[in-house]
Formats: C-alpha cells, structure tokens, sequence
C-alpha cells in the first residue's frame, strides 16, 4: 500500500457544525496515507488512516449539540478544481461511524450513524453526489447519544478497480468533537474496527457490472 500522496484519491480536509466549516485539518486526527486508499480490512489504519494512537491530542474538539448537522468536506488537493473531490469513475458508497474518544478506537465501540449507498431514484452513488457538491456531506448527529467526546470516522469506498477480491479502495477520516445535549445516558451498540467487513462482504466486492440497484452498503445497521 502507498503511503504518498497518489493521485486522484480522496481525504477529509474539515469539518464544521451547521455548514460552518473550521479551518483545513483542524478537528481531524492525523492521516498517514495522504489521500491515497487503505486496502487491507485487518490493518488498525483502517480506522483513521492513521499509524499512531488515536488519542485527538493536537487537534481541536469541534463543539455540536445531538441532533444538529455535521458537515464534512472532503477534496483530493485543497480547492484544486482540475480533480475535484475524486474521479467520477470512484464509484461507491459513504458511511459515518462514531465512537467514544476515551476509547482511542479500540475494541467494540464504533457505531455507524449514516450510510448512503446507489440512490435507485436519481441513480447516483454517494460518491457522485459528493462530488457534485464539491465534497460536502451533511451527517445528523444522533439526539440519543450521551454527551462527550467522539471520534467521528467517515469513510467513502471505491468499487471502481473490484475485478478481484482485496481490490477495493477505503477512504477513512477521523474527526474529534464534543457532543452536547444528547439525551441519552449509554452508548448504542458498537462493533470492531477492524472487524466490520470481510474481502467477501457483498457490498465490497462489488464488480462494475454487478447491478447498482442491488447493492448492499457494508457493515453494522445505522443507529436510529
């Protein structure tokens, strides 16, 4: 797997609360891949693209009260309009996971909070519509979590090169923020990262000639 920079890929660049974004990287953990993908399901890198512990030390916690939106903003090069965002041929779906930041990622505490897969109506991937809103991906903060700090884990995949298994693209960034007025007093259900997904998982060996009206998002059911 390539740690630089590769081209065309895809990385979070900020993140804000109602559409008010912070400055780039400002609430995202460290990423060691640049924007190049994650491949391997086993790989702790999986969870953030990053190598070191996932502790949020040296970013800011982004204030959001449950139930408001978070938008993310992800790009391959910053403003860069020539490649914006990532290929339109980097088909696939996004998810939004989150997880108690005390827990540093680790063992069953990740908790999906939004999936959107091939949209049937306006026959769009998720990441066509990322890219036709120039990166931008608003993710309802659940109202019954309790309040804290999260990391927030979000991933786009690209099914684009799925001609043999082991061949998908993973595209995850952690954020950290403080969640406030959650009317809840325990955490949903949470699951392994790595662990969530196999190399055989329907939604991830997915060939480009495999009908899209069929697909499946991968992973845990979404927190309601």
């Amino acid at each position: 797997i390539a740690l630089a920079v590769a081209h065309a890929h895809t990385q979070v660049y900020n993140a804000g609360a109602n559409g008010v974004l912070g400055k780039d990287f400002q609430y995202r953990i460290e990423n060691a891949y640049g924007n190049a993908p994650i491949q391997d399901l086993n790989s702790t890198d999986l969870r953030c693209r990053s190598k070191s512990a996932i502790t949020g030390n040296g970013v800011d916690k982004l204030s959001i009260d449950a139930g408001e939106t978070l938008t993310i903003r992800w790009d391959h090069a910053n403003n860069t309009v020539s490649l914006p965002v990532l290929p339109r041929s980097h088909l696939g779906p996004c998810m939004v996971y989150m997880a108690p930041l005390s827990s540093e990622g680790n063992g069953n505490v990740w908790f999906k909070i939004y999936e959107d897969g091939y949209d049937t109506n306006s026959k769009a991937w998720c990441s066509i519509k990322l890219i036709d809103s120039w990166g931008m991906l608003d993710v309802a903060i659940p109202k019954n979590i309790p309040n804290g700090d999260y990391l927030v884990r979000a991933e786009v995949l690209a099914l684009h090169q799925t001609r043999v298994i082991g061949d998908t693209q993973f595209y995850p960034n952690c954020m950290v923020v403080t969640v406030s007025n959650g009317a809840a007093s325990s955490l949903p259900k949470g699951y392994s990262i790595p662990g969530i997904y196999g190399y055989n998982d329907p939604g991830i060996y997915f060939a480009r000639s495999d009908n899209p009206a069929n697909y499946v998002v991968p992973g845990p059911p979404v927190f309601t």
